[in-house]
Formats: structure tokens, C-alpha cells, sequence
């Protein structure tokens, strides 16, 4: 199998062969100035940590790729990988990606692509859409798809070729006996909350409803745990973590306007000031993980890498997105359509979590059969010779 890839649209600078920071490497002022996606840098490492290659090159397709470009990719490289990331909805605008598509002669492998609704509903595509995933579906065996829900969203507009994946981010250590184990909750001490203030009607079913949710929720783990809020794109959560002096009032002026801080004695400012995290690199975020008891939250990615590294995660639920891949998985999970407040006692139950680890393996193994399938070199295990290693 080839070794050489085109890696399209990654999240941040490829280092070290699989690690990714961002590009301004920690530079606080950089880092507040951008919302950069965190979780998209986590989907970027850990599928080239899945990967087996001799080379890897980024494109950001961003301005118009040159034909000598062009002609250089075909010669040089053996395919592309589409990064997953949630391009499968009615207002997405592709810019220069179809041109450099329908240019590029090399199999496009859609990895852990997805589909973006607040809700499980019928989602209208436009033609740029349809034609480049069409084109993706004719270079490759199939198109890898994060849940149901988006295979399904595909399936009515013709693609058929689809398979459901699940997300590399789950299995960043490729790690086929990745299972949690919960102890007793009156053991748990550092809690997480992977936050998402910034919604819109295209990630949450109800926008007011989440908010509320998660700022309870925050406010209620704060009276009884050890909690570190962990922002991974918000512009003012990134001022307040490096504490940007000159920026802290424009900070809170847009919180306070939009109703997340509530006056001056709020007790979430102070939770703002002493425990809030953002990270520069997938690492960053990883080692945090490493010291939490238990990740909470609305943040896909963010509670992935807690899974990952065998910690448990309780998802909030806001759209089809969370909704899709959390089910896929077997991931306990308490919705925003819920009346109930959030109490973690709910979700503290260890057959809760068997069922991830008897789904997560099952996944694993439809993940490399993917790459298998694709032509794409890759670590991941065989599970038949996992299962005989352990008899023998």
C-alpha cells in the first residue's frame, strides 16, 4: 500500500511526525486574537497516529492551487485524506475545494466526515456539495462517515457508498482494548467541563436551553468538585486563561452582554479567573486528561480525548452531531431536550459504560477494515491476531 499522502484541510502545524499544535505555538496574544477549533487539531492527530506513512503534506487549499502544484501531487503522492469535520450541511461554502478536487486524480478518502443539524432531520445540500461528495464517493472504495445519521443524509442524495466509522479522535493510543472502568463517585475529585458558549442554530437544537444547561451544570460541579473549565475555541475564555490584561474588559463586557456572567458577584467570573484551561496542542489537552477523575460536557472532541485515554466522559447532547456518534458508541449522555437538571449521580453506573467498551472495540474494528479497504496503509491491529495472541 502507498505511503505517501496528501493530507487535506488539517487543524494546526504537523510536528514530531503525528503531533499537532497550533501554528502560533502558544503565543498568548495570537491565541486569543482567533477561535481556532481544538477538536479539529485532535481529528488531525489522531489520524495520522493511525496512519502508516513515509510522507505526509498538509493542504490548506485556501487560494488557488497552481497547476504546476497540481501536476507535482499526482506524480508524487498515493492518496488524500479528507480530515472529518461537519461540511455535510446546507450553508457550507467550499471556496477553491471542488476545482482542486476534480484536479487531482488521486483516490480522496473521506475520513469521519459528518453531518451538521441541530436535529435528526432532512438536510438540504447544495449542488457544490452533492458534486464533491460524489466525486470523493468515485475515487474510493467508501466514503467514512462519523454516525447513521450522516450516512443516512448522504444515502438521499445518492451516495451510497458510505461506511459508518465512528472518529479517529476515540482512538488516538490504537488502543483495540481501550475499555473505562469506573470506581465509586465519592472517590472522583477533578472534574472537567468541556464548554461551548459560542452556539448557533446550526449546533444546537435550542440555543438558550444549552446555554442555561452548561452554566448550571458548571456552577452546581463547582460546589462539589475540583473543576477546570476547558475551553477549546472561544475568543474571550482564551483571554481570561492567559490573562491578557489590556483584553480582560472587552472579555467581560461581551460575556456580561450576552447574559454569561450575571453582575459582579457572579461566582462563574471567579471560576473564569482561577480555573479555566485552553491548550496550544493536542498534548496540552491530553495531559489534563491524564489528572481528571471525569470529563463532562458538550465538547465532542474534548470528551473523546478523555475516552481515549480511558477516562470516563458524560456528554451534554445539543444537536445530531453529538447525538449520532455519542449513540454510535454507547456513550451515556443527558440532553438538551431534557427537563431534568444534570446530575452526574444519573450517569455513575458501570453498565453504562460496558456497553462502550463492548461498542468501542466493534468500532475499532470497522475503522480498520476502512483503511484496509481503502488502500490505506495504516498501525491499527488486526483484531484476529489480537484474539490469538491472548489464547496462545
Amino acid at each position: 500500500m502507498g505511503k505517501r499522502i496528501l493530507f487535506i484541510f488539517p487543524q494546526g502545524l504537523i510536528y514530531n511526525r503525528d503531533s499537532v499544535r497550533y501554528w502560533d505555538d502558544g503565543n498568548p496574544a495570537k491565541d486569543a486574537k482567533y477561535a481556532y477549533n481544538s477538536g479539529d487539531m485532535f481529528v488531525t492527530e489522531a489520524s495520522l497516529k493511525l496512519m502508516d506513512f513515509d510522507h505526509c503534506e498538509s493542504v490548506l487549499i485556501d487560494v488557488k492551487t497552481t497547476d504546476e502544484a497540481i501536476a507535482r501531487y499526482n506524480a508524487e503522492f498515493d492518496y488524500c485524506i479528507f480530515r472529518g469535520s461537519n461540511c455535510i450541511h446546507e450553508k457550507m461554502v467550499w471556496g477553491n475545494v471542488g476545482t482542486f478536487i476534480e484536479k487531482i486524480k488521486l483516490p480522496i478518502i473521506g475520513f469521519s466526515i459528518g453531518a451538521q443539524a441541530p436535529r435528526y432531520e432532512k438536510v438540504n445540500l447544495s449542488d457544490e456539495t452533492k458534486r464533491i461528495m460524489a466525486c470523493m464517493a468515485d475515487r474510493a472504495a467508501s466514503v467514512g462517515v462519523r454516525g447513521a445519521f450522516t450516512a443516512e443524509v448522504l444515502n438521499d442524495h445518492g451516495i451510497k457508498n458510505v461506511d459508518v466509522i465512528g472518529c479517529p479522535s476515540f482512538m488516538r493510543h490504537n488502543d483495540p482494548d481501550l475499555r473505562i472502568d469506573i470506581g465509586p463517585l465519592d472517590q472522583v475529585r477533578n472534574v472537567g467541563f468541556s464548554l461551548t458558549r459560542s452556539l448557533s442554530r446550526l449546533y444546537a437544537e435550542n440555543v438558550a436551553r444549552g446555554l442555561m444547561m452548561q452554566r448550571e451544570a458548571i456552577l452546581d460541579l463547582a460546589k462539589k468538585y475540583n473543576l477546570t473549565i476547558v475551553s477549546q475555541s472561544e475568543v474571550e475564555e482564551k483571554i481570561y486563561y492567559h490573562k491578557l490584561l489590556d483584553r480582560l474588559d472587552e472579555a467581560y463586557k461581551t460575556l456580561t452582554d450576552s447574559g454569561w456572567f450575571q453582575g459582579k458577584d457572579d461566582p462563574m467570573i471567579k471560576l473564569y479567573q482561577k480555573r479555566m484551561f485552553f491548550g496550544s496542542s493536542a498534548l496540552d489537552y491530553e495531559v489534563l486528561m491524564r489528572n481528571l477523575d471525569v470529563m463532562i460536557g458538550t465538547r465532542l472532541h474534548g470528551n473523546a480525548m478523555a475516552v481515549a485515554n480511558g477516562k470516563p466522559a458524560i456528554y451534554m447532547t445539543l444537536d445530531s452531531r453529538l447525538r449520532e456518534l455519542v449513540d454510535l458508541l454507547c456513550l451515556p449522555r443527558h440532553d438538551i431536550t431534557s427537563e431534568k437538571p444534570f446530575r452526574i449521580e444519573d450517569y455513575w453506573h458501570q453498565e453504562l459504560f460496558d456497553r462502550f467498551n463492548t461498542r468501542y472495540r466493534e468500532m475499532y474494528g470497522k475503522m480498520k477494515l476502512f483503511l484496509d479497504l481503502n488502500g490505506v496503509a495504516n498501525r491499527m491491529h488486526d483484531l484476529n491476531w489480537v484474539e490469538q495472541r491472548k489464547t496462545a
